[in-house]
């Protein structure tokens, strides 16, 4: 049986999520966050995702999806199609997909439940969030304020769409090289 797909994403109120390969915010009470629901997990990322981060993330099978044949680094695992991907997190009972934006659309057909971080603020950026087209239950898990680690408030949504999940899976779309 496949692993639970989850996203761990966030965004802000018009779904920027990037700006120049990067996050265009420094919310440490998001990264409390998105460790709590990715750690001892596989994350599933695309090369651009991983390449801001920089290393693997520790305490979690980090696996790159990329259509680079030639992508290889130390401490990860590479796939080169969401099928692979999700056979290289087996046997795990769930895997986080943290981005970027391709990523998510590659799984939006096969994800259970999306984690979304919120961010009340309309910043700049050139990467924006899709969420999945599909039926779903939207949950209010916490809201957190602005202070002074944190730039802006954050809510904390949980959206379900395991009831409406499907098996087809999602695909690269194969106009972007990029990666």
């Amino acid at each position: 049986m496949p692993p639970s797909v989850i996203f761990v994403v966030a965004h802000d109120r018009r779904g920027v999520m990037g700006r120049g390969g990067s996050l265009p915010w420094h919310l440490p009470e998001d990264l409390k966050h998105f460790r709590r629901l990715t750690i001892d997990k596989p994350v599933i990322m695309g090369r651009k995702t991983y390449a801001s981060i920089g290393k693997p993330l520790a305490r979690r099978q980090n696996i790159v999806l990329t259509r680079d044949a030639q992508f290889e680094s130390p401490g990860v695992d590479v796939a080169h199609s969401v099928a692979e991907a999700l056979d290289l997190a087996a046997p795990a009972a769930e895997v986080a997909v943290i981005g970027g934006a391709e990523i998510f659309r590659a799984f939006s057909d096969l994800v259970d439940t999306a984690y979304v971080t919120r961010v009340e603020a309309d910043v700049e950026g050139d990467v924006h969030y899709d969420a999945p087209a599909r039926p779903h239950r939207e949950e209010l898990l916490s809201r957190y304020s602005a202070d002074d680690r944190n730039a802006y408030s954050m809510t904390f949504l949980r959206f379900d769409y395991s009831a409406h999940a499907s098996v087809t899976g999602g695909s690269l779309n194969e106009s972007n090289p990029s990666l």
